[in-house]
């Protein structure tokens, strides 16, 4: 799947079911979480493969950021009309749910735990592309959220 278009999923459910908007860097840890629960549950990905890049706040799909980057850290409100056709696996929204409990700052910090994808890219100063053998990796070896 294009990564705008479960971006735009996400966006309209956190708006219109959980009545709780995000904001870009919350957006990116919940389509990282979402692709590493798509290794969990599906052994496939949900997003196009190597759309992750590993910058300093955590996972991030640029094409994704760049589309929302002009709100800067504020709330994303706009509904978006371009959503994906196909039904989406049962788990986005239970994912989607979770990561709405949590803080930004919690979900950077799942995002950096020690031997996660993000850990073994990261370098200060670069945006590296996080390997796609990295998050399937994760996916074995870290809990749900």
């Amino acid at each position: 799947m294009e990564p705008l278009l479960l971006a735009h999923y996400v966006v309209n459910y956190c708006i219109s079911t959980l009545g709780k908007p995000v904001t870009n860097l919350e957006l990116q840890k919940i389509l990282y979480f979402l692709q590493v629960d798509s290794y969990r549950n599906q052994n496939a990905p949900l997003l196009q493969t190597d759309s992750f890049e590993a910058w300093p706040l955590g996972p991030v799909v640029r094409e994704v950021y760049l589309n929302y980057s002009i709100n800067g850290g504020n709330p994303l409100l706009t509904i978006e009309s371009r959503v994906p056709n196909e039904v989406l696996p049962s788990f986005v929204n239970n994912v989607i749910g979770s990561c709405s409990k949590l803080s930004a700052s919690a979900m950077v910090a799942l995002s950096h735990r020690p031997g996660c994808a993000w850990s073994k890219v990261y370098r200060a100063g670069y945006k590296e592309p996080i390997p796609e053998k990295f998050i399937v990796l994760e996916s074995r070896e870290t809990a749900a959220l």
